[in-house]
C-alpha cells in the first residue's frame, strides 16, 4: 500500500492508558495486560515474559519457537498463555511471522496450530469468527494489534514491525474481517506493547518507504540527526486503520513500552524470546460469555 496520506493528528485521538504492573488472570497464574477491549465479546491480552518455563536469555514465558529456544518449554509456554483466557492450550493458533501482509483466515480445524502442529505458514495477521479460538501474535518490540467487530463476532489479530506498518497489515486486517462481515466502523481495538518512538531509531533505508507510505512531510518520522529518524510505529499502524474506516478513538495504544523488563525487546537485549498479543471470541457460557 503506498502513497498515503501524511499523517498529522491520528495518533492522538487514540485512547492512551498506562497500565499497572500485570497480574495473574482468573484462569491461570501467568501475568498478563488486558487491555479495555477485552471482555467486550472477547478475551484479550497481551503476555508478559513472565511466568513459564524457558530459562536464561529466554526466561520464562517466551512464545518464539524461532529464536533458539528448548522447543519444549515454547511449547508449554504457548498452553499456558492461551491457559490465561480459560481456554485448552490445543485452542491456539500461531503464524509462522515473516514481516509481511498477509491475512489467514481461521476457524477451529486450525485450533494447535503451532502447539500441536505446524505453525500457520507466512501470516502476519489472523482473523476468524469462530468462538474460543485463541489467535496469537508474537512480538519484540514490534506492535502487536487486536481489532473486534463486537457486533460481528470478527475478530483480528497483527504483528507490524516497520516493513508490515508501512505495507499497511493493519488495514489488510479490517478487509479481511469485512470480507466475514464486519463493519470498519464497528471496529474496536488495542495496539500492546512496542517500541516506542523516543527509542526507535531508524536510517533512510527505512524512512525513504516511510515517506513512500505516508507523505514526503510525515510527522510520523521525527529528525534525529544526520540520516537517522524517530518512527512511530503506533501513530502509522493507527494511520492505516483510519484510512481503512476504523474510528481512532476506538483503538487503545498501551502506553507502555518495550524498554519496560515486563517485556522482551530484541533491540534493547537481543538474544530475547516474544511475547504475544493473544485474543478469542467469547464462547456462550465461557469467562465472559
Amino acid at each position: 500500500m503506498t502513497g498515503r496520506r501524511a499523517a498529522t493528528a491520528c495518533p492522538d485521538r487514540a485512547v492512551r492508558r498506562r497500565y499497572p504492573p500485570p497480574v495473574p488472570s482468573a484462569a491461570s497464574t501467568t501475568p498478563v495486560v488486558r487491555p479495555s477491549v477485552d471482555g467486550r465479546g472477547a478475551e484479550v491480552v497481551f503476555t508478559t515474559r513472565h511466568g513459564g518455563v524457558s530459562s536464561g536469555e529466554f526466561g520464562s514465558l517466551n512464545l518464539g519457537a524461532h529464536v533458539g529456544d528448548d522447543p519444549a518449554a515454547v511449547t508449554e509456554n504457548r498452553r499456558r498463555a492461551v491457559a490465561t483466557l480459560g481456554l485448552a492450550g490445543n485452542r491456539g493458533v500461531f503464524a509462522e511471522q515473516v514481516h509481511g501482509t498477509h491475512v489467514s483466515v481461521v476457524d477451529d480445524t486450525h485450533a494447535g496450530a503451532g502447539i500441536t502442529g505446524p505453525e500457520i505458514a507466512a501470516s502476519d495477521a489472523l482473523v476468524t469468527d469462530s468462538p474460543g479460538l485463541a489467535l496469537a501474535m508474537m512480538v519484540a518490540d514490534c506492535v502487536p494489534g487486536v481489532l473486534l467487530d463486537p457486533d460481528a463476532g470478527v475478530l483480528g489479530v497483527f504483528h507490524a514491525g516497520w516493513k508490515g506498518t508501512v505495507h499497511g497489515v493493519a488495514a489488510e486486517t479490517v478487509g479481511a474481517m469485512a470480507a466475514l462481515g464486519a463493519e470498519p466502523e464497528r471496529i474496536v481495538g488495542a495496539l500492546g506493547p512496542h517500541i516506542t518512538v523516543d527509542r526507535y531509531q531508524v536510517d533512510d533505508v527505512v524512512a525513504g518507504p516511510v515517506r513512500v507510505a505516508f507523505g514526503a512531510d510525515t510527522a510520523l518520522l521525527v529528525p534525529d540527526g544526520p540520516g537517522h529518524h524517530r518512527f512511530d510505529l503506533a501513530g502509522a499502524n493507527l494511520t492505516h486503520l483510519a484510512d481503512a474506516g476504523v474510528d481512532p478513538a476506538g483503538i487503545e495504544v498501551v502506553d507502555v513500552g518495550t524498554d519496560d523488563d515486563r517485556f522482551y525487546s530484541h533491540r534493547l537485549r537481543p538474544p530475547v524470546g516474544r511475547f504475544a498479543v493473544i485474543a478469542a471470541l467469547s464462547t456462550p457460557g465461557g469467562p465472559r460469555g
